[in-house]
This record gives structure tokens, C-alpha cells and sequence, in this order.
């Protein structure tokens, strides 16, 4: 998955990458990635220089909810151009023990895409719903709202049933994100985009995109 980077607002690329230059991170990452066909300027990237990239996992890690944001916002940016003209709702599973990051995660997307509601975890509700309202760098983001599944509790994939999963995975609108996907048989849904959640050293943690 090719990951979308950010210029931060008055700082120049190569000066923000500390330790890095800016012509070494373009040789590192994919090509044809479009990596840099569409910079937005998104001021919470300026924690990037403290983010870390890991070839070839994909993965990130992140030392505070700031950066969290940032690996979220870099996410979002990529999903919107891979996907966007999906005909259906895009799943996405996130994976990985308690306390890993997920409900983190799914926090961080929603505040990016403009959602003033707090989010929690659906842990006893299952699912919770919510509108996007995406300004600024995600204006004209191609889903309307954002469902968040918990599926803990759950056992098998027919439990899906309850909550209208063939009614939600149908609609193009939707942007679907279940935790603990494994427990539903989504781990192995050939349709769903993964995230894998873990808990690092020192308080941080780590997210790796499939």
C-alpha cells in the first residue's frame, strides 16, 4: 500500500525530514505509489519526522496521539485514491490484542474526517454510526459515514446478521472498520483492507497496512 505524504504549511519538505533527506524517503517507498501526485497541506504531518517507517511491513509507529492522527491522515489520503470508485462499502479489519491501538485508530479517522462526536468502543453495542463530515484536506471524500464494529464479543460470522451486514457491505457510502475481525471469519475476506495493531516499547505503538 502506498502511503501518502503531507507538506506541513510553511515548512519545506526536505527541512522537515529531519535525518532523513527528502530524496532518500522517494527512493524508498514504491513506485508508482503516487505518493507525491497529490500533497495536501495538513498541519498535524509536522510530527512526522518523528514517525518511523519499516520496509517491507509498512508499518508505523507512533509515540503519541498526535502522531496517531498523522499516520491516520497518511492512511485516509491513500484509501481515498486507491478506492474510490468502489462500487460497494469498504471493510476494513484491525487486528491485534487489547489495549493494541484499535479503538486509538478508528478515534483518529473519525477526527480527521470531521466527526465531533466522541468515539469509543461499540464493545457491548457492536456497532455505533457516524457521519462524515470531511473539510479541508478531505473535502470530497468519497464515503459518507463511518461504521465501527466491535466484533469481541462475537463468535462467528453470522452474527454479522443482527446488524444489517449485507445492507451496510452493499452500500458505496459506507466505510466500514471492524475490530477484532478474526472473530467473524473477515480476516479472510479477500475484500476488506487489514490494519494490524500492537503495543511497542516505551508506550508506543505500531500500525501495519496490508
Amino acid at each position: 500500500m502506498g502511503i501518502v505524504a503531507a507538506a506541513v504549511l510553511g515548512v519545506e519538505m526536505p527541512q522537515l525530514l529531519t535525518g532523513r533527506s527528502f530524496h532518500s524517503l522517494l527512493s524508498a517507498m514504491d513506485e508508482g505509489s503516487g505518493l507525491f501526485s497529490c500533497l495536501k497541506i495538513i498541519p498535524i504531518l509536522a510530527y512526522l519526522p518523528q514517525i518511523h517507517y519499516h520496509r517491507p511491513m509498512k508499518e508505523f509507529t507512533s509515540h503519541s496521539i498526535k502522531e496517531t492522527e498523522a499516520i491516520a491522515a497518511q492512511w485516509l489520503a491513500d484509501i481515498s485514491n486507491k478506492y474510490a470508485d468502489k462500487d460497494e462499502a469498504l471493510v476494513v479489519g484491525l487486528s491485534g490484542h487489547l489495549g493494541a491501538g484499535k479503538t486509538a485508530f478508528v478515534k483518529a479517522v473519525a477526527k480527521a474526517l470531521g466527526v465531533k462526536e466522541e468515539v469509543t468502543s461499540p464493545t457491548f453495542v457492536l456497532m455505533k454510526l457516524y457521519s462524515l463530515n470531511p473539510v479541508g484536506t478531505f473535502k470530497g471524500f468519497p464515503w459518507k459515514r463511518l461504521v465501527h464494529i466491535d466484533a469481541y464479543r462475537l463468535e462467528r460470522p453470522e452474527e454479522l446478521e443482527a446488524l444489517d451486514w449485507e445492507d451496510l457491505v452493499v452500500d458505496k457510502n459506507n466505510l466500514i472498520m471492524v475490530e477484532w475481525p478474526e472473530n467473524v471469519g473477515l480476516a479472510k475476506f479477500a475484500k476488506s483492507v487489514k490494519i494490524f495493531c500492537k503495543v511497542g516499547t516505551g508506550e508506543t505503538y505500531s500500525f501495519s497496512f496490508k
